[in-house]
This record gives C-alpha cells, structure tokens and sequence, in this order.
C-alpha cells in the first residue's frame, strides 16, 4: 500500500499526465476544425451519407448492391445521422475518431514505451497532414487509424500475458470491426500475423509460456477468419477503377502523402522526407529491440503485402489501404526522438539538439498541413451545382445528371438529406417544388412546351451528341447544361 508521502509525489505527475493529454487533443481538434465549417460533402462523402441515410436493413442491402467497402462504417454513420445532417455534423463523426486516435497513442504509447513516447507519439499524429486530412473526411479511415492502434494495444497484451480475457474479447471485437470497415481490411491480419510471428521468434519467456499464449492467439486469429470469411469471398470479386501497380515514382507518391499529406509540395521535399524518414526508422530498428517488432509488423509489412498482391494478383495499390499505418509512423518518429537520448547523452547540447529534432519535425508538419489545408483540391463542385439549381430551375424543368452516384450527391443537397434510396424502383428521380431530379442522360425528346431540360454531367462522363445544350455553368469538372423550348425562357450563359 502506497504512503501519504508516495501518494503525494504521484498526484502531480498523474495530474500533469491528463493536462498533457487534453492539451495535445486540444491542439488536434483546432486543427482539425478550423474551416471544417465551410466545406461541402465531396463524391466519395455524398455515397457514405446516401448509404448511412437508408433505415438499416436497407442500409445493409444498398452496400452490398452498391458498395466495394463492407457495412459497419456506414453502420456507425447512421446512428451518428440521427443527431443531424448539416455537413459540419456530419464531418464532426471523423474529426472524434481522429481525436480518439490522438488520446489512445497517447495512453497506449505511453504505457508500453513509456510517458514521453506517448506524449511525442500523440503530437506528431496531431500534426500530421494525412491524418488532418481524413479527420475532415466523412469517410472511414479515421475510423480504421483508431482500431489499428487497439489493435496493436490488445495484440501485444495478449501476447506478453497482460489482462488477457480483456486483451481477447478487445482483439477479436476490434479486428473485426477494422475487416468490417474497408475492402482492404485483410491488411490487418498480416500485420498482426508478423507481430505475434516475431514474439514467437524473440520474446524473452520461457519456450513453453511463449506457446501457450501464441496458441491462443492462433485459436483467435481462426475465430476472426470465420466470421470474416463471408466478405472475404465477395471481396475477392470486387475491383475499382482508381488502383494500381505502383512504379518506383507511385510508391514514393505514396509514401510521402503518408507524411507529408495532400498539399502542392516540390519532388525534392517529398523524396527528401522518404528518404529521412526511412533512415531514421531503419535506424530505430537497426537499434531498439522493443520498438522493432511495431516498425516491421505495422508499417513494412502492410505495404509489402499491398506490393506483393498488386503486383502478383491485382492491383490494389492506394494510399487509402495504407492509412492505418499512419499512427505507427507518429510512434516510429517518437521512438527514435526518445530513444536517440543515450546517442547525445555524452554531447553538451544533446537534450537542446534532441527537442530541436522534435521541433523541426513538428514546424515541417505543420507548414506541410498548413500548405494542405490551402491547396486540397477536391473535384466536382456538387453542393454548388445544386444550390445554383436550386435558384435556376423552374416548377415543370426537369434535370437530368448523367452519373448515377453524382445524381445521389445533387438530391442530397437539392431535394434533402435522404431524398434518394437506391434500393427503391423510384431510385432515379426526386421532385422538389415542381422541378424533377432524374438520374441519366437528358431525353432526346426535348423539354416540353414552356419549361427547361437540364443537364448535370462530368466532363469524363460520356454522352450522346446534343447540339442544343447550351453550357451555363461550370463547377470546376461538373458541368451544368440546359435545353429550353421556344417559348421557355433561357438562363443567361457563363463561361
């Protein structure tokens, strides 16, 4: 039992701990809304929302039928629908899975490698672009940044002997959440797979402990695959467009949005950030065995996986499979700032030059999410194009947008938050105030007498020939035409 005088010295170090930590989480939520408030719903966001809107049944239907993601992140999502729909509401439900991530590298790190790892580890992910990024994304890889790190947590419980039927029930319950969540979900698996594959290598216990607890991870990992099986066999169907088999340039392209996130930065800092990066981790594993086994298992083996499978069976090379690894990047660079403590201990300006490495990282972070938050490019301005019909269109025009997932985006913003239900036989048209939303290319009949056709179409999106559209308004690559009667009135032409 501790004494008063114990007591007394552990209190401020607990109270100086939880003041870290808000204050880091704090720092990560300014960041991550600061002009959150002002930004649409994109493409990919508008299909989460569509499928989150749907009653649950549905909800479940409408992504298998339309969507090459498995179902809990929509899941989620709609409960999260139910306290509001402004896009703000909306982009707040990634804004707390990234704060959650924030707080549990903070708790996480800090117990296993100690308090400052998990301090410096926090503060670095506050900072990192990429994670900026998809903080303000209604989409599901703040979600999968969060489970990774649990994941890891409950991994390495189990293993090592600490609280293990909460380190089982919490491993089985979040990796299935994390297979559940993205089609690439099975990256996962081999990242834990290597970690517990090392432990058995190197752990230092006896042989026969060291089975023991090996065995009841395998027993968990077959209770995982089980129930992750039906999706792994339709995933297996699956594709999409925008994957690939990377060369030496798209694997670099890859790695530096990781660190260095989505802004307009010169070749020479992306490839010179790699390649520092690269140094200092190989350097922390070539050094520190505890950290070794989290380095290879949760940052190399995911993208080795990711290149092996591109290359040996499909492509599925993308920076967004690869999110979860994000985390473990901010602990890599944490690690290797601690731990290069006994490096400049016999140099006079070691402690100044340690914190001026943390430093730099944290001041090149910030400029380069500064710099993200300026120039993210976001195609297809679909908000505006329908606010702008909205004030164009009359009762009797009828609009046609020519893309079946852009036609679910512009009745959400013109029609209302789940006005549009795929799975219903009206699917491809809503109404508002007399004007008609309907889903494909306008009809080559024409408008009828007194009204106004229009068209809503990308310039990729490929249409049959109609010399009387008249082009109103672009909205970056989303266009919108319009085709009147004679005795209709036309809306004055921009360019």
């Amino acid at each position: 039992m501790l004494s008063i005088h114990h007591r007394r010295l552990i209190a401020p170090t607990v109270h100086q701990d939880r003041l870290t930590a808000l204050l880091i989480i704090l720092v990560a939520f300014t960041i991550r809304v600061t002009g959150l408030a002002h930004r649409a719903l994109w493409y990919d966001e508008l299909q989460s929302v569509t499928h989150a809107s749907l009653p649950f049944a549905q909800l479940l239907a409408g992504v298998h039928q339309f969507d090459p993601h498995p179902p809990l992140y929509y899941a989620q999502l709609h409960l999260w629908l139910r306290f509001g729909t402004s896009d703000f509401w909306i982009k707040l439900n990634s804004v707390f899975w990234s704060l959650l991530t924030v707080a549990s590298l903070y708790g996480v790190g800090g117990r296993r490698f100690g308090r400052q790892v998990g301090s410096y580890a926090a503060l670095l992910f506050a900072l990192f672009p990429f994670a900026i990024a998809y903080a303000q994304e209604a989409r599901m890889y703040a979600l999968l940044m969060f489970l990774g790190v649990w994941i890891y947590c409950f991994t390495d419980q189990l293993l090592y002997g600490r609280r293990v039927l909460w380190a089982s029930c919490g491993l089985v319950s979040g990796t299935l959440a994390f297979l559940y969540s993205h089609g690439a979900g099975f990256l996962i698996l081999f990242a834990v797979t290597s970690y517990a594959l090392y432990f058995l290598w190197k752990a230092p216990r006896q042989r026969q402990a060291r089975w023991r607890r090996f065995r009841l991870w395998l027993a968990l990992q077959l209770l995982i695959l089980l129930y992750y099986v039906p999706w792994l066999y339709r995933a297996s169907t699956l594709s999409v467009r925008h994957t690939l088999q990377p060369d030496l340039p798209a694997i670099t392209n890859t790695l530096s949005l990781l660190l260095l996130g989505f802004g307009e930065l010169a070749p020479w800092l992306r490839w010179g950030s790699v390649l520092v990066v690269l140094a200092i981790l190989v350097g922390l594993y070539a050094s520190d065995g505890p950290s070794r086994n989290i380095l290879l298992a949760f940052i190399v083996v995911p993208v080795g996986i990711t290149l092996g499978i591109s290359y040996l069976y499909r492509p599925i090379w993308l920076h967004r499979p690869l999110a979860f690894t994000v985390p473990f990047l901010a602990l890599g660079l944490a690690l290797a700032v601690v731990r290069s403590r006994p490096l400049l201990a016999t140099h006079r300006a070691g402690p100044p030059l340690r914190y001026g490495i943390l430093a730099l990282v944290g001041v090149v972070l910030t400029l380069a999410a500064a710099n993200q938050q300026a120039r993210t490019y976001y195609p297809w301005q679909i908000r505006e194009a329908a606010h702008f019909l909205q004030r164009a269109a009359q009762p009797g025009d009828r609009i046609f947008v020519a893309d079946f997932k852009v036609f679910w985006g512009v009745s959400w913003y013109f029609v209302g938050p789940g006005s549009v239900n795929p799975l219903q036989p009206d699917n491809a048209w809503a109404v508002r105030n007399g004007v008609t939303l309907l889903a494909g290319a306008d009809d080559a009949g024409g408008p009828t007498a007194g009204s106004c056709d229009w068209l809503v179409y990308r310039t990729m999106d490929q249409l049959p020939p109609r010399n009387t559209l008249v082009v109103v308004q672009a909205f970056d690559d989303l266009i919108v035409a319009q085709r009147c009667s004679p005795k209709a009135r036309r809306t004055s032409t921009t360019t």
